[in-house]
């Protein structure tokens, strides 16, 4: 009788310390899945925001390549603009005196 009570709480303490280890072994496993789940994350938002800052830096590196050529175009139509005025200037004084020189020679 002893033996039977004595083997049967042996038994059942047996089955709860198998029941304990197993529940420890989920929650370890579930430990290890959400850190695996975080660090999947982290490395996912460090790959989008290196992503974001590429792209920002090309965009604002085109904008100023833009920005550049837009004032070297204005620029050099600018000189451009300004040494066929004074040539256009020049010839026109050229063709006044040229005028006056005739004028003079006639009288």
């Amino acid at each position: 009788m002893f033996v039977r009570s004595f083997v049967r709480s042996s038994f059942s303490a047996f089955v709860i310390i198998i029941i304990i280890i197993i529940i420890i072994i989920i929650i370890i496993i579930i430990i290890i899945i959400i850190i695996i789940i975080i660090t999947i994350i982290i490395i996912i938002t460090i790959i989008i925001i290196t992503i974001i800052i590429i792209i920002i830096i090309i965009t604002t590196t085109t904008i100023i390549i833009i920005i550049i050529i837009i004032i070297i175009i204005i620029s050099s139509s600018s000189s451009s603009s300004s040494s066929s005025s004074s040539s256009s200037s020049s010839s026109s004084s050229s063709s006044s005196s040229s005028s006056s020189a005739s004028s003079s020679s006639t009288s």
